[in-house]
């Protein structure tokens, strides 16, 4: 299930697929670009620990222990609050900080639904489809 959260001062919002080790998302920064004209700048990130807990006060202790694990820039820490249980997550960027990754159309459906369409193009052939088809190259 995707996950969106948004950073306590409201400057980055992360889009993760999944809270599972491993998973792919995006972080989208405001203040990288031109808020004014609705550019924003977006990067690539993974997920690298996840902890869900019970109470409030072990999540606390469990994020400072990241933030000294994980000291480096290129890691992010964030925390997801559900009733009963908050999840405690941790990122690592895995692409520069460009600002042609998602439109802005998808910027606004990912925050308001929670998941990413993309329009694919028919006409583009992946490696998937050849194997449907029975036909490798």
């Amino acid at each position: 299930m995707s996950r969106v959260a948004y950073s306590r001062k409201g400057n980055l919002i992360f889009y993760i697929d999944d809270i599972e080790i491993g998973s792919y998302g995006y972080a989208i920064d405001y203040t990288k670009g031109d808020s004014s004209r609705g550019v924003s700048c977006q990067c690539r990130i993974k997920v690298v620990e996840y902890m869900v807990f019970g109470t409030e006060s072990n999540s606390k202790k469990y994020f400072m222990n990241l933030c000294l694990k994980y000291p480096s820039k290129l890691y992010k820490k964030f925390v997801l609050h559900y009733v009963g249980r908050t999840i405690v997550v941790c990122v690592k960027q895995i692409s520069g900080w460009e600002t042609d990754l998602l439109k802005p159309e998808e910027i606004t459906h990912m925050i308001l639904f929670g998941e990413v369409k993309f329009k694919k193009d028919e006409d583009m052939i992946t490696f998937n489809r050849y194997w449907e088809r029975g036909i490798s190259k």
